[in-house]
């Protein structure tokens, strides 16, 4: 009986150990890279509750698709961005700029 198959060859155990911790040092290093962006999607998350929470506390009460003073919808980023009568309420890249 010959011990040249993979099998049964004195490396074999050897280079399935090797594979398999090569493996999982990519698993891992594959996860650490994953939880910073899992970390940075919970923030912002978060910062769009309270964005909105704000916004349906104190605006749409009087600037909603029910009730737009001034022509300003701020029910959906699309009227948002639209505006009212005196231009774009918001402005992406440039909030020192925005109206809001």
């Amino acid at each position: 009986m010959s011990n040249t198959a993979l099998g049964t060859h004195p490396l074999a155990a050897t280079v399935v150990l090797l594979a398999l911790r090569a493996m999982r040092r990519s698993v891992l290093a594959a996860f650490g890279m994953l939880l910073p962006v899992a970390a940075n999607l919970a923030a912002a998350y978060e910062a769009n509750d309270s964005a909105l929470a704000i916004l349906r506390d104190n605006c749409l009460a009087c600037h909603s698709k029910a009730a737009s003073m001034s022509g300003l919808d701020l029910s959906t980023r699309e009227s948002a961005l639209k505006g009212g009568q005196r231009g774009p309420a918001i402005l992406p890249g440039r909030a020192a700029d925005s109206r809001l």
